[in-house]
């Protein structure tokens, strides 16, 4: 957010105390101070959480005077989440990289699992606790056989 305060004399407006509040896309609001950087010019760094329309108000105080402006922002959606216009060009793009990568398009969707028809999915194992007891084991072993005298 980058505030340029000038008077009305077009100097710039020096020391003044600078909030914003600010409406996101879901309703909730937040307020913040507005830092100043140079003469006559404050700013903040934002990250906007979410795509849509933010509504903000900045409250100037300087002197006693209160001004207050409102603006609004919209962010858009990212490029790689928007719906192409032409369905059939984003098949044939997934169908190209399909081909490029190796991999395979598929054209139907998996159905759900059934939790009621008995078949569990087995899950793999893991070996970490076996080869902890062998090198345990193994260590054991070799410690018992170096006190023992031969």
């Amino acid at each position: 957010l980058l505030v340029d305060a000038l008077q009305p004399g077009g100097s710039s407006l020096d020391l003044a105390t600078i909030s914003a509040q600010v409406t996101l896309p879901d309703g909730s609001e937040q307020e913040f101070a507005v830092g100043q950087r140079a003469p006559g010019r404050y700013s903040r760094d934002l990250s906007l959480p979410m795509p849509g329309a933010y509504a903000m108000t900045l409250t100037i105080v300087h002197d006693g005077e209160i001004q207050q402006r409102a603006i609004g922002y919209v962010q858009p959606i990212p490029a790689e989440y928007r719906m192409r216009e032409d369905p059939l060009a984003a098949q044939e793009l997934l169908t190209a990289l399909a081909m490029t990568t190796g991999g395979s398009l598929r054209t139907t969707l998996l159905p759900d699992a059934d939790p009621t028809s008995g078949i569990a999915e087995e899950l793999p194992r893991p070996l970490w606790p076996w080869l902890l007891g062998t090198a345990l084991v193994l260590w054991v072993s070799e410690i018992a056989l170096r006190r023992r005298s031969w």
